[in-house]
């Protein structure tokens, strides 16, 4: 990973990056063309879903900003986005992220991108969930959290194949989440491959929650 992905203040910013076996060639949209649509589709639902892409890659460029810049998210934090990264903010992002087959809700603020072609995006989200004590982020169950991330993945895929977007699979841990007192962020990261896969590659999801205090 280029950067370094934070979730920030109480209610909590995510931003969790992922190479592109998990979102469909997630590159920067100032440089790549809308990902193909899935072979195995229907030729409507394919026709389809390419001019779901092409429309949200270029919804995407018309509103990005790129690096160095200062970005307000919300009224909570800013994001100092470094020269050779490109800010997509929502609604364009929603709709960029709708068209590479995973959701979004309103807790999502928008996508950082490399301006080169590499293969991952930050996701950044503000979750205002109150306040978490330091001895409920330190006994974060491990297999809870990752029973429920299969089972949200698993749930995400009936939309995907209704829109003739490849499956996606969790496989596991890249870092079970650990807890960090000094900083109070939570981290972990988990696997991913295209449902069904056997080529060995994956995608990974890496979040960090930065805990402190509502800007508000």
């Amino acid at each position: 990973m280029r950067i370094q992905t934070a979730r920030l203040t109480a209610g909590l910013l995510l931003a969790c990056a992922a190479l592109a076996t998990q979102t469909s060639n997630a590159a920067s949209p100032s440089t790549s063309e809308a990902p193909a649509a899935s072979a195995s589709s229907t030729a409507s639902t394919a026709d389809a879903l390419e001019a779901e892409q092409q429309a949200a890659f270029k919804a995407a460029k018309a509103v990005q900003k790129a690096g160095p810049a200062d970005i307000t998210l919300r009224d909570q934090a800013h994001l100092h986005l470094p020269e050779g990264y490109v800010w997509v903010p929502t609604p364009a992002a929603a709709q960029l992220m709708r068209s590479m087959g995973n959701r979004t809700d309103d807790t999502f603020i928008g996508v950082v991108f490399p301006s080169d072609d590499a293969d991952w995006m930050a996701v950044v989200k503000f979750v205002k969930e109150g306040y978490i004590k330091d001895d409920d982020a330190k006994d974060w169950n491990a297999d809870d959290l990752l029973k429920s991330l299969k089972e949200g993945t698993e749930a995400a895929n009936e939309e995907r194949a209704k829109r003739g977007i490849p499956g996606i699979e969790v496989t596991g841990w890249a870092q079970k989440p650990e807890y960090e007192a000094g900083t109070h962020r939570l981290v972990w990261s988990a696997l991913s491959r295209r449902k069904g896969s056997t080529d060995g590659n994956q995608g990974v999801n890496y979040n960090t929650y930065a805990l402190g205090r509502d800007a508000t």
